[in-house]
């Protein structure tokens, strides 16, 4: 019987509602944000008056929140430092004026919500009086236009219209705000690195036949009421994952005849803000039979291998935009990376080819 024991998660992959940089554990991370918009395009503001007001519309899964922070682009705009400008949260009536010491780089403006203005469900934020929101347009060409959770009001917020945003009072989209919560996400997803049963420690050495008989998870974990920690197992033949020699991800601890590679990921979920489950360790007991006989003609004369070091996200391209596209055939970005040889260096040139547009 093989076990092996994790006890750190700091080098595991993990979605960005699981902290665990600041111990050796696993838990949610202490606050969520949550921003319905890509970001791409800010260049479109909309003037806020007493009688044109904008909403957004943001779905907290509870009301457990210690507080909250309200975040919205205003670019250079400093209307608000002289005239508030009037922030309702659930009906109710805030004033904000702008401290350019405590924005955000980049043109972010803040604004602090208590918890007692929130609730579990959908909350209504309502900007008007003055300053201004920026829109994030959808991307044209979708065959099914994402629900929008902006909205506009043209008659000092009696009635409200989707899809009716900017001068023209055509452009669907989103405004650009988002919502910091502090309070637990209710859910999150840690998955470890590919674990090689037969080589366990990553000591490079020749492997020999093996039969896996059983592969069992166990873990040690606190859960308070109201969490919980779902575990999910994969195997595979082959070092790196491939769908063609590796199985499904199994709602289950244990795995029958398992292949020589193994990856587990776990769920970590609650009902409530103010708690998270901690998962403190996790063990891999596995039933192997090695065939030493099978390695006897082979011996190991040198090794070079070096510790490879992953990042703790999984990478993803950005999806096709419009704007993205308008500025490839603008700049000839295809001919700025054309060079490259491999996708690493193609991103070397676009990184020299952007700081030299500052020089």
């Amino acid at each position: 019987m093989k076990r092996i024991l994790i006890s750190n998660f700091r080098n595991h992959c993990r979605d960005r509602f699981i902290d665990a940089q600041t111990s050796s554990t696993a838990r949610l991370a202490p606050t969520h944000f949550i921003t319905h918009e890509m970001g791409v395009d800010g260049d479109i503001r909309e003037e806020l008056t007493p009688g044109t007001a904008a909403k957004v519309e943001f779905e907290i899964p509870s009301a457990k929140l210690k507080s909250a922070e309200l975040l919205f682009y205003v670019n250079a705009d400093q209307t608000t430092q002289n005239r508030p400008m009037r922030v309702q949260v659930n009906g109710h009536p805030l004033t904000h004026r702008q401290n350019r010491q405590r924005m955000l780089t980049g043109g972010w403006d803040r604004k602090k919500i208590a918890a007692k203005y929130l609730k579990k469900g959908i909350n209504e934020f309502v900007f008007s009086h003055s300053g201004v929101l920026h829109i994030d347009p959808f991307p044209g060409g979708l065959a099914e236009t994402p629900e929008s959770h902006s909205s506009r009001s043209y008659d000092g917020g009696k009635t409200w219209h989707k899809g009716a945003l900017g001068q023209t009072r055509a452009i669907d989209g989103e405004y650009l705000v988002r919502l910091r919560l502090k309070g637990h996400p209710p859910q999150g997803t840690l998955c470890s690195p590919i674990i090689d049963l037969a080589d366990t420690e990553h000591e490079g050495r020749i492997a020999p036949q093996l039969g896996i008989r059983r592969l069992r998870l166990r873990s040690r974990a606190l859960k308070p009421q109201g969490t919980r920690i779902r575990f999910e197992l994969r195997s595979g033949s082959t070092p790196s994952f491939d769908p063609r020699t590796w199985t499904t991800w199994e709602k289950r601890t244990a795995l029958e005849w398992p292949g020589r590679f193994v990856q587990w990921r776990a769920v970590l979920e609650t009902n409530s803000a103010d708690k998270t489950p901690v998962l403190q360790s996790v063990s891999l007991e596995a039933d192997i039979k090695e065939d030493i006989q099978s390695i006897a003609p082979f011996e190991l004369l040198g090794l070079d291998h070096p510790e490879l070091v992953y990042s703790s996200y999984d990478f993803a391209y950005m999806g096709l935009h419009p704007h993205q596209e308008r500025l490839r055939k603008q700049y000839r970005l295809d001919e700025v990376i054309s060079k490259g040889q491999t996708e690493l260096e193609q991103f070397a040139l676009l990184r020299d080819w952007i700081h030299s547009q500052w020089l």
